[in-house]
């Protein structure tokens, strides 16, 4: 009896393989940017002077 459909036992296809690391890559990149952009603007905020 043939087993119909997909099998977790595939391996990627090129495209597929391509777009998981590009997905890997891209996570780490945007999240560490997020942080890199924000980091001066919590510096400025922390070394302005206080209004009563």
């Amino acid at each position: 009896m043939e087993q119909g459909g997909s099998t977790m036992g595939e391996e990627p296809v090129g495209a597929e393989l391509l777009l998981t690391l590009f997905l890997r890559a891209a996570i780490p990149t945007v999240v560490g940017g997020a942080v890199m952009a924000f980091a001066p603007f919590l510096e400025a905020l922390k070394s302005s002077p206080r209004r009563p």
